[in-house]
Protein backbone atom coordinates (compact mmCIF):
# COMPACT_ATOMS: atom_id res chain seq x y z
CA UNK A 1 0.00 0.00 0.00
CA UNK A 2 1.18 3.57 -0.61
CA UNK A 3 0.77 5.69 2.16
CA UNK A 4 -2.26 7.60 0.52
CA UNK A 5 -4.39 4.94 -0.63
CA UNK A 6 -7.33 3.80 0.93
CA UNK A 7 -8.95 0.80 1.73
CA UNK A 8 -12.24 -0.78 3.28
CA UNK A 9 -10.87 -4.84 4.09
CA UNK A 10 -13.96 -7.08 5.28
CA UNK A 11 -13.89 -10.40 7.25
CA UNK A 12 -17.04 -11.92 7.50
CA UNK A 13 -16.97 -14.61 10.27
CA UNK A 14 -13.20 -15.42 9.68
CA UNK A 15 -13.26 -17.85 12.65
CA UNK A 16 -16.10 -20.42 13.07
CA UNK A 17 -16.37 -24.22 13.48
CA UNK A 18 -12.67 -24.81 13.92
CA UNK A 19 -10.92 -26.57 16.72
CA UNK A 20 -8.67 -24.29 19.68
CA UNK A 21 -5.53 -24.98 18.03
CA UNK A 22 -6.44 -24.01 14.52
CA UNK A 23 -8.25 -20.99 16.33
CA UNK A 24 -5.44 -19.92 17.71
CA UNK A 25 -3.45 -20.02 14.48
CA UNK A 26 -5.96 -18.02 12.57
CA UNK A 27 -6.44 -15.87 15.28
CA UNK A 28 -2.90 -14.77 15.15
CA UNK A 29 -2.64 -14.88 11.59
CA UNK A 30 -5.23 -12.66 11.08
CA UNK A 31 -4.08 -10.21 13.60
CA UNK A 32 -0.91 -9.50 11.90
CA UNK A 33 -1.99 -9.50 8.42
CA UNK A 34 -4.71 -6.19 9.90
CA UNK A 35 -1.34 -5.16 11.56
CA UNK A 36 0.81 -4.73 8.35
CA UNK A 37 -2.30 -3.46 6.40
CA UNK A 38 -2.37 -0.53 9.21
CA UNK A 39 0.93 0.32 8.56
CA UNK A 40 1.01 0.95 5.20
CA UNK A 41 -2.06 3.52 5.41
CA UNK A 42 -3.85 5.79 8.04
CA UNK A 43 -6.78 5.52 5.22
CA UNK A 44 -7.03 1.69 5.77
CA UNK A 45 -10.41 0.56 8.04
CA UNK A 46 -10.90 -2.62 9.07
CA UNK A 47 -14.10 -4.43 9.43
CA UNK A 48 -14.13 -7.58 10.93
CA UNK A 49 -18.31 -9.39 11.41
CA UNK A 50 -18.80 -12.17 13.61
CA UNK A 51 -21.91 -13.82 15.30
CA UNK A 52 -19.45 -15.42 17.85
CA UNK A 53 -18.82 -13.86 21.25
CA UNK A 54 -15.34 -15.02 22.18
CA UNK A 55 -14.68 -14.53 18.56
CA UNK A 56 -15.55 -10.86 18.68
CA UNK A 57 -13.97 -10.39 22.07
CA UNK A 58 -10.60 -11.92 20.87
CA UNK A 59 -10.46 -9.45 17.88
CA UNK A 60 -11.48 -6.58 20.13
CA UNK A 61 -7.96 -7.27 22.43
CA UNK A 62 -5.85 -7.96 19.04
CA UNK A 63 -7.36 -4.27 17.76
CA UNK A 64 -5.39 -3.14 20.95
CA UNK A 65 -2.24 -4.69 20.51
CA UNK A 66 -2.34 -4.17 16.69
CA UNK A 67 -3.32 -0.77 15.65
CA UNK A 68 -0.05 0.95 15.20
CA UNK A 69 0.94 4.55 16.93
CA UNK A 70 0.43 7.25 14.54
CA UNK A 71 3.49 8.73 14.03
CA UNK A 72 2.71 12.86 14.88
CA UNK A 73 3.21 15.84 12.70
CA UNK A 74 4.51 18.70 14.26
CA UNK A 75 3.43 20.25 16.88
CA UNK A 76 0.64 17.54 17.05
CA UNK A 77 -0.04 15.02 19.97
CA UNK A 78 1.11 11.31 19.74
CA UNK A 79 -2.81 9.15 19.52
CA UNK A 80 -3.86 5.62 18.20
CA UNK A 81 -6.44 4.34 15.42
CA UNK A 82 -9.72 4.21 17.36
CA UNK A 83 -11.48 0.95 17.62
CA UNK A 84 -15.38 0.24 17.90
CA UNK A 85 -17.48 -2.75 18.32
CA UNK A 86 -21.22 -2.84 17.31
CA UNK A 87 -23.49 -5.17 17.88
CA UNK A 88 -26.65 -5.99 15.44
CA UNK A 89 -30.31 -5.93 17.06
CA UNK A 90 -31.60 -8.96 16.98
CA UNK A 91 -35.25 -9.00 14.59
CA UNK A 92 -38.30 -8.60 15.84
CA UNK A 93 -37.34 -5.64 18.24
CA UNK A 94 -38.59 -2.58 17.57
CA UNK A 95 -35.51 -0.39 16.66
CA UNK A 96 -34.88 3.11 14.88
CA UNK A 97 -33.58 3.43 11.67
CA UNK A 98 -30.15 2.09 12.99
CA UNK A 99 -30.17 -1.43 14.06
CA UNK A 100 -26.43 -1.24 15.18
CA UNK A 101 -25.41 -0.40 18.75
CA UNK A 102 -21.89 0.72 20.16
CA UNK A 103 -21.35 -1.94 22.84
CA UNK A 104 -18.47 -2.66 25.28
CA UNK A 105 -17.80 -6.48 24.84
CA UNK A 106 -16.69 -7.38 27.97
CA UNK A 107 -20.51 -6.27 28.92
CA UNK A 108 -22.15 -8.75 27.09
CA UNK A 109 -22.72 -11.76 28.58
CA UNK A 110 -24.24 -14.81 25.94
CA UNK A 111 -26.15 -16.94 28.20
CA UNK A 112 -28.20 -13.58 29.57
CA UNK A 113 -28.56 -12.76 25.57
CA UNK A 114 -29.59 -16.21 25.04
CA UNK A 115 -32.46 -16.46 28.41
CA UNK A 116 -33.55 -12.64 27.50
CA UNK A 117 -34.17 -13.84 23.93
CA UNK A 118 -36.16 -17.06 25.31
CA UNK A 119 -38.50 -15.21 27.49
CA UNK A 120 -39.03 -12.44 25.10
CA UNK A 121 -40.56 -15.41 23.20
CA UNK A 122 -42.71 -17.03 26.32
CA UNK A 123 -44.23 -13.14 26.47
CA UNK A 124 -45.53 -13.65 23.00
CA UNK A 125 -49.61 -12.89 23.32
CA UNK A 126 -50.28 -12.47 20.00
CA UNK A 127 -48.20 -14.70 17.85
CA UNK A 128 -44.78 -15.10 17.17
CA UNK A 129 -42.69 -14.73 14.15
CA UNK A 130 -41.39 -17.28 11.85
CA UNK A 131 -37.56 -16.32 13.17
CA UNK A 132 -38.37 -16.16 15.92
CA UNK A 133 -40.12 -19.70 15.73
CA UNK A 134 -36.63 -20.78 13.70
CA UNK A 135 -34.48 -19.84 16.54
CA UNK A 136 -36.07 -20.93 19.79
CA UNK A 137 -35.92 -24.56 20.02
CA UNK A 138 -32.02 -24.04 19.74
CA UNK A 139 -31.63 -20.78 21.94
CA UNK A 140 -33.65 -22.87 24.64
CA UNK A 141 -31.40 -26.03 24.35
CA UNK A 142 -28.25 -23.67 24.86
CA UNK A 143 -29.40 -22.31 27.96
CA UNK A 144 -30.64 -25.30 29.41
CA UNK A 145 -27.47 -27.07 28.27
CA UNK A 146 -25.72 -23.97 30.03
CA UNK A 147 -27.72 -24.53 33.73
CA UNK A 148 -27.56 -28.13 33.73
CA UNK A 149 -24.14 -28.11 33.34
CA UNK A 150 -23.07 -25.51 35.03
CA UNK A 151 -24.71 -25.57 37.76
CA UNK A 152 -25.38 -29.29 38.55
CA UNK A 153 -22.64 -30.71 36.54
CA UNK A 154 -24.87 -32.71 34.57
CA UNK A 155 -26.69 -33.30 31.43
CA UNK A 156 -30.11 -32.03 30.65
CA UNK A 157 -31.48 -35.85 31.13
CA UNK A 158 -29.56 -36.46 33.63
CA UNK A 159 -32.21 -37.19 36.65
CA UNK A 160 -30.30 -34.89 38.83
CA UNK A 161 -32.55 -32.46 37.35
CA UNK A 162 -35.82 -34.04 38.28
CA UNK A 163 -34.70 -34.99 41.39
CA UNK A 164 -33.97 -31.33 42.42
CA UNK A 165 -37.27 -30.21 40.93
CA UNK A 166 -38.61 -32.67 43.58
CA UNK A 167 -36.73 -31.92 46.15
CA UNK A 168 -37.77 -27.56 45.94
CA UNK A 169 -41.74 -28.83 45.05
CA UNK A 170 -42.29 -31.41 48.39
CA UNK A 171 -41.94 -34.32 46.04
CA UNK A 172 -43.65 -32.85 42.95
CA UNK A 173 -42.97 -34.70 39.89
CA UNK A 174 -41.47 -32.46 36.54
CA UNK A 175 -44.28 -32.15 34.26
CA UNK A 176 -42.35 -30.80 31.77
CA UNK A 177 -40.74 -32.74 28.87
CA UNK A 178 -36.78 -31.62 28.63
CA UNK A 179 -36.53 -33.66 25.87
CA UNK A 180 -39.12 -32.15 23.30
CA UNK A 181 -37.79 -28.70 21.41
CA UNK A 182 -34.29 -28.21 22.16
CA UNK A 183 -32.25 -30.72 19.92
CA UNK A 184 -33.42 -27.74 17.50
CA UNK A 185 -31.08 -26.99 14.33
CA UNK A 186 -27.67 -28.00 15.07
CA UNK A 187 -24.79 -27.16 13.39
CA UNK A 188 -25.19 -28.77 10.15
CA UNK A 189 -28.71 -28.70 9.77
CA UNK A 190 -28.70 -25.07 10.48
CA UNK A 191 -26.85 -24.33 6.59
CA UNK A 192 -29.76 -27.30 4.95
CA UNK A 193 -32.30 -24.46 3.71
CA UNK A 194 -34.15 -26.25 1.61
CA UNK A 195 -34.46 -29.09 4.47
CA UNK A 196 -35.41 -26.62 6.99
CA UNK A 197 -38.06 -24.49 4.67
CA UNK A 198 -39.26 -27.85 3.62
CA UNK A 199 -40.50 -28.21 7.21
CA UNK A 200 -44.25 -27.81 8.30
CA UNK A 201 -43.33 -26.67 12.07
CA UNK A 202 -39.83 -24.36 12.77
CA UNK A 203 -37.85 -24.00 15.46
CA UNK A 204 -36.88 -27.97 15.91
CA UNK A 205 -40.19 -28.66 17.99
CA UNK A 206 -41.84 -30.81 15.74
CA UNK A 207 -45.34 -31.49 16.18
CA UNK A 208 -46.02 -28.10 18.20
CA UNK A 209 -47.62 -25.38 16.94
CA UNK A 210 -46.17 -21.57 17.81
CA UNK A 211 -49.10 -21.39 20.54
CA UNK A 212 -47.77 -24.74 22.59
CA UNK A 213 -44.27 -23.88 21.60
CA UNK A 214 -44.72 -20.72 23.94
CA UNK A 215 -46.34 -22.58 26.59
CA UNK A 216 -43.13 -25.45 26.62
CA UNK A 217 -41.07 -21.83 26.74
CA UNK A 218 -42.77 -20.77 30.01
CA UNK A 219 -42.86 -23.65 31.92
CA UNK A 220 -39.18 -24.61 30.97
CA UNK A 221 -38.30 -21.01 32.49
CA UNK A 222 -40.35 -21.64 35.45
CA UNK A 223 -38.76 -25.05 35.96
CA UNK A 224 -35.40 -23.38 36.04
CA UNK A 225 -36.53 -20.56 38.44
CA UNK A 226 -38.26 -23.06 40.73
CA UNK A 227 -34.59 -24.78 41.19
CA UNK A 228 -32.24 -21.84 40.93
CA UNK A 229 -34.72 -18.41 41.46
CA UNK A 230 -31.52 -15.72 42.46
CA UNK A 231 -29.40 -17.18 39.31
CA UNK A 232 -32.20 -16.67 37.28
CA UNK A 233 -33.17 -13.47 38.71
CA UNK A 234 -29.44 -12.31 38.07
CA UNK A 235 -30.10 -13.09 34.47
CA UNK A 236 -33.29 -12.58 33.13
CA UNK A 237 -34.19 -8.89 31.72
CA UNK A 238 -35.52 -6.43 34.51
CA UNK A 239 -38.91 -6.71 34.90
CA UNK A 240 -39.58 -10.77 33.99
CA UNK A 241 -39.89 -11.79 37.75
CA UNK A 242 -43.32 -11.02 37.78
CA UNK A 243 -44.31 -13.00 34.52
CA UNK A 244 -41.80 -15.69 35.40
CA UNK A 245 -44.04 -16.32 38.92
CA UNK A 246 -47.18 -16.51 37.01
CA UNK A 247 -45.66 -19.39 35.08
CA UNK A 248 -44.38 -20.75 38.31
CA UNK A 249 -47.62 -20.84 40.06
CA UNK A 250 -49.22 -22.56 36.36
CA UNK A 251 -46.23 -24.98 36.34
CA UNK A 252 -46.86 -26.16 39.97
CA UNK A 253 -50.28 -26.04 39.33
Amino acid sequence: LNPSDSMLVVLDDPISSVDVDNRLGIHGFIELQIAKILEGSENVRVLVLTHDLTAAREFDKSAISALPVRVPKHGQKNNKWARVSYVLRRAGVECDSNPLQAKELEKLNEYSALLGATYQYALAESGTTEIQDLTVGNAMRRVLEAFSTFIYRAGILDPVLSEAYSSETSGRVLSVDLRAGHRGFLHESSHAVDSMTALRSYGGMDGLDSREQVLHVRRVLAFMFTLQETHMRRHLPQGAEKYVKKWQKELLS
